[in-house]
């Protein structure tokens, strides 16, 4: 099954790094799931698009969207606003649940701060 990883994760010997989609057998996949370190990849109806999203989620530590932040492709256009700032859409894909601007805002004010 697909999965995208919320936090880097040790898969097989390998480094895999947050936002990262992979295939994971079901049995690998049940600590890590339980754990919170992945997000099952579904298909989201509403929004047709290849992800598992939810309802915003004041849970999401900003640690973890900063992490996000700092593996987006800094290379790729797509992943930036015109003033810099990262998309809060891919952010939302990354992280798996959606990120609300405040969110993105202070996770950024934070990375930049480092």
């Amino acid at each position: 099954m697909k999965y995208i990883t919320r936090t880097n994760i040790r898969l097989n010997g390998k480094r895999i790094l947050t936002g990262k989609k992979v295939e994971i057998d079901t049995d690998n996949a049940k600590g890590l799931l339980a754990s919170g370190a992945i997000k099952k990849v579904g298909k989201n109806k509403s929004a047709d698009k290849d992800s598992n999203l939810v309802k915003a989620d004041p849970s999401v530590k900003l640690s973890e969207v900063v992490t996000a932040i700092g593996n987006l492709d800094k290379e790729e256009a797509e992943n930036w606003t015109q003033s810099g700032a990262p998309k809060v859409e891919k952010l939302t894909e990354i992280l798996g649940v959606e990120i609300k601007v405040e969110q993105r805002d202070a996770a950024w004010e934070e990375f930049n701060a480092n």
